[in-house]
């Protein structure tokens, strides 16, 4: 099974409608929520009104913008955002005086996507993937049987270190052991061929997997280069043959 997923929605009125149109193409089958944020509350209407497939995309990196954010929470949040923006290496390294707000900030977004979701998460991932930083990797605060994004899969053309996927490979083996994880996660732009290019050898490579396996691709239509890419009729007609879910229909299963 194949599931285009996209990052961001409710993140502001532009992004979600640009993904919203991503969706009625055929070309999204999941979303991942933003709470707290400019569209959050409207988004979340137009999920539930249209059966929209969501999940909660916990944001540690960027400011909150809705309306109804109180002090400490904003506050908490600056506070995780400076420790992760300030180098490369802080995501990896867990920091014993932010426990207590990585914990406060996490369980109010996901207690306040159940109050505008009517639900519980069952899907959990993360802006900038910073629901694998160290802090939330070695807690306990992500419901274990949730299924949550594992590290992105290297295709063939891209070449990493061997402390880097030593690395990745050691958190998904965490990850499978407390939570829900489909067999390969990649990139939409793993994914689009090169410029002046009409080949996909990548996707190529997707379709093949996906007949055997549950693969996640990750999208951003609120960045137009993603959204062209999605609707462009030539990527439909090659994922057209490909068996498709939604996360809800791979919860159901597990």
């Amino acid at each position: 099974m194949l599931i285009i997923n996209a990052d961001d929605w409710g993140a502001t009125n532009i992004i979600t409608q640009r993904i919203h149109r991503c969706i009625r193409a055929g070309a999204v089958d999941s979303v991942s929520v933003m709470v707290y944020m400019d569209d959050s509350e409207r988004a979340a209407e137009l999920a539930k009104r249209e059966n929209i497939d969501t999940g909660l995309h916990v944001n540690f990196t960027e400011p909150f913008t809705g309306k109804n954010v109180s002090t400490n929470l904003q506050n908490s949040q600056e506070k995780i955002v400076k420790w992760l923006r300030r180098n490369k290496f802080s995501q990896v390294i867990y920091n014993p005086f932010l426990r207590k707000d990585f914990e406060y900030v996490f369980k109010s977004q996901y207690q306040e996507y159940t109050k505008l979701y009517n639900k519980v998460p069952s899907r959990i991932d993360g802006h900038n993937h910073m629901h694998l930083c160290a802090n939330m990797l070695f807690s306990r605060n992500i419901p274990e049987g949730t299924i949550v994004r594992k590290n992105i899969t290297f295709t063939d053309n891209q070449n990493k270190s061997r402390l880097n996927k030593f690395f990745r490979k050691r958190v998904d083996s965490i990850l499978k052991k407390r939570f829900i994880c489909t067999d390969y996660f990649f990139h939409i732009r793993q994914i689009a061929p090169s410029e002046n290019s009409i080949c996909y050898p990548a996707l190529n490579q997707i379709i093949d997997l996906a007949e055997k396996y549950v693969l996640e691709v990750l999208a951003h239509p609120g960045q137009q280069i993603d959204s062209d890419f999605l609707t462009n009729t030539e990527f439909l007609s090659r994922i057209a043959s490909v068996p498709r879910c939604s996360f809800a229909s791979l919860h159901k299963l597990s």
